[in-house]
């Protein structure tokens, strides 16, 4: 009956896991979707122009800023979503 007992909670230990892992997945990858999509849009819509106007390359630098600032945002997202790295990030390196 122990036995029984241990594997269910390991079962949900896991299942909890692999929950937070695969929302911490998603929340990643549609930063990353929402942050680098407007660059690749406005690189199609080059592709159409002749000569591309001012206003198209104020944006095209905005989209590309959005785009980099996606590799600042992913920490966040770890420290909001992920638990282990709340945890470890208290821990000191070496010693004091």
């Amino acid at each position: 009956m122990a036995r029984s007992a241990e594997a269910l909670m390991s079962q949900r230990s896991t299942r909890t896991r692999t929950k937070k892992l695969t929302r911490t997945a998603i929340a990643i990858c549609v930063a990353f979707f929402i942050c680098w999509a407007p660059f690749h849009i406005l690189q199609l819509a080059q592709l159409a122009m002749t000569h591309p106007t001012l206003p198209f390359y104020y944006a095209y630098n905005v989209a590309i800023s959005l785009g980099y600032a996606n590799s600042c945002l992913n920490p966040f997202i770890y420290i909001l979503l992920g638990q282990n790295f709340r945890r470890q990030l208290g821990v000191p390196v070496g010693p004091a």
